[in-house]
């Protein structure tokens, strides 16, 4: 049901709760006494939608006031429901409402600066339960020392923790575990009663030495994730199959001390208040890891990208030449789309790697989180990591216009935002890359423009095609005898591209591709029969990435019988 004051005043009275919390992204809750529970009959809202929904009462002044203060406190009368307190807060770019009964203790006075206070949802402590973490964060004080069993790693970049063994037993900042608690709103039909977020087991000693195997055997056998879960045994992909790694089934504690291992404080109270949190840190020497750590009907769960410390040349990767001489234009949108895990932030590094040989400019990145780590060559290069430095790509990409760029890297697409954002830092004479997760050329000039409302999708067209300059749509395959090879899609912008992008007709573009390449341009399905050709890749593969089957449907005799 649309969502409005009197409904959440209403839910309040009725279930005798002290406040109520509403937050883009994350379910509306209610908290009564000291348990969190959901507001029924209410979905999830977006951002836009939750703006929306405030400014049916919230006059413009105070929306001013909001953008600027971050943060609006008023008292407001519903009828005959009575007097309440309405706190309206911007947090990291996101709009957070608190709702409480005037005479609430829960809401803060109007002239507390302090952000506001999120209730974590059903069946979980507060934000402010202490977390039995060995230590202060990493980011704000020196990483504690490992224990004298395991050997200390070389310390990496300021954002990424070391792997570093936490004291097995208790001492400064270790609280002991406590027993399970029973919560039956929680109860896990597979697993049993979940734990309390505040009360996680001890950390296990043997933790950092089967992490370190993972990740060895990882990069041993050229692989590119690790997976890890409660109760289930560790998996790696090996040339994008998935593997099992031994018999051993993961239990609560030892998932725990990975976390503990991947994480500071302040990312262990986000995990607890979203049920996720993405994070990135080195292992030794060796190599970078995305992680993402979030929590599902098992428990907890683990995910982590590999990123090579050493960043490969375009053409040890195989991308096409053509596009690699278009990063020296100078200007421009340039895009790389592919499904996750297709190698989209490599084929970037790659780039941005060929211009820090050849070129003396100064490169801003605005990424979530930071992967590849650039050292200054040619060029100077300044990495910002979302949230750390800057509360968004948006914003991220709007401050570094005033730090003087020649070229900018925007991590990924993911909003109106960023894009309305991005096509301006291209169209003031930036050469700026970008990701979008589409699968092909004319996917992702969907995707852009109609992620703007329809009043302003008009604009959004001539900014595109006066600025694009390239897509390049990926995807890898496995390689016969091992390892995989990226097939690329490429469109070179051309009169006929940016035609059909101002005119609304990007369903042309598919056709532009395929009958250019005089140009450079090739489709997937091209690349993937020179692949077959060539004997790198089987049939099946391609088939199974390829655009067009028909096509491959008829020259699947020639290419079957090789397999």
């Amino acid at each position: 049901m649309p969502l409005s004051l009197t409904q959440l005043a209403k839910a309040l009275k009725d279930r005798n709760a002290q406040l109520v919390f509403v937050k883009a992204g994350v379910a509306p809750a209610l908290r009564i006494g000291s348990s969190v529970e959901p507001l029924h009959g209410q979905g999830i809202l977006s951002d836009k939608e939750l703006e929306t929904f405030l400014r049916t009462f919230l006059k413009p002044d105070r929306m001013g006031e909001l953008a600027s203060k971050k943060r609006v406190d008023m008292a407001i009368k519903l009828g005959e429901l009575g007097a309440f307190r309405l706190s309206v807060a911007l947090d990291g770019g996101h709009y957070v409402l608190q709702l409480s009964v005037s005479a609430g203790p829960q809401t803060p006075p109007a002239s507390s600066s302090r952000p506001v206070q999120e209730p974590i949802p059903h069946g979980q402590p507060s934000r402010t339960a202490p977390l039995p973490t060995p230590g202060p964060s990493p980011r704000t004080a020196p990483i504690p020392p490992a224990s004298p069993a395991s050997k200390s790693i070389p310390e990496p970049p300021r954002r990424v923790p070391s792997i570093v063994s936490p004291s097995p037993g208790p001492g400064p900042g270790f609280s002991p575990p406590t027993a399970p608690a029973v919560t039956s709103p929680h109860h896990d039909v597979r697993h049993g009663p979940r734990r309390r977020r505040s009360e996680h087991p001890a950390v296990v000693p043997s933790a950092q030495p089967l992490m370190e195997e993972l990740m060895g055997t990882l990069l041993d056998r050229n692989g590119s994730d690790i997976h890890v879960k409660q109760g289930h045994v560790p998996v790696l992909r090996i040339d994008g199959d998935l593997r099992l790694h031994g018999r051993e089934k993961l239990d609560e504690a030892m998932i725990w001390s990975f976390v503990m291992m991947m994480t500071n404080e302040e990312e262990r109270e986000k995990l607890e208040v979203e049920l996720q949190v993405d994070t990135a840190y080195g292992f030794k020497d060796r190599a970078r890891f995305r992680t993402n750590i979030y929590t599902d009907a098992s428990g907890l769960g683990i995910s982590l990208r590999l990123i090579p410390r050493r960043i490969p040349s375009w053409e040890e990767l195989g991308l096409p030449k053509a596009a690699r001489d278009l990063v020296y234009k100078g200007r421009g949108l340039f895009l790389v789309t592919g499904p996750t895990g297709s190698g989209k932030t490599t084929t970037l590094a790659a780039l941005i790697r060929d211009i820090n040989e050849h070129e003396y400019k100064h490169i801003i990145t605005v990424e979530d989180p930071i992967e590849y780590i650039y050292e200054d060559n040619k060029c100077s290069i300044t990495q910002r990591e979302v949230p750390v430095d800057t509360p968004s790509f948006s914003q991220g990409v709007t401050d570094s216009m005033r730090q003087d760029p020649d070229i900018l890297l925007v991590g990924e697409l993911r909003s109106m935002e960023a894009m309305a954002t991005t096509l301006t830092a291209a169209e003031s004479g930036k050469l700026v890359f970008a990701t979008v997760h589409t699968t092909s050329a004319y996917q992702t000039v969907e995707r852009i423009l109609n992620t703007f409302p329809a009043e302003s999708q008009g604009q959004a067209r001539f900014q595109l095609a006066a600025t694009i300059i390239c897509i390049m749509s990926q995807t890898l395959v496995p390689k016969r005898g091992g390892g995989r090879v990226a097939a690329v899609e490429l469109m070179i912008a051309n009169d006929a591209v940016r035609a059909s992008i101002r005119e609304s007709k990007p369903y042309l573009i598919q056709g532009v591709i395929e009958s250019g390449s005089a140009l450079g341009m090739r489709s997937l399905d091209q690349h993937l029969l020179e692949l077959l050709e060539t004997g790198s890749i089987s049939y099946r593969h391609a088939f199974e990435r390829c655009q067009n089957p028909a096509t491959f449907e008829k020259a699947a005799a020639k290419y079957q019988e090789a397999g």
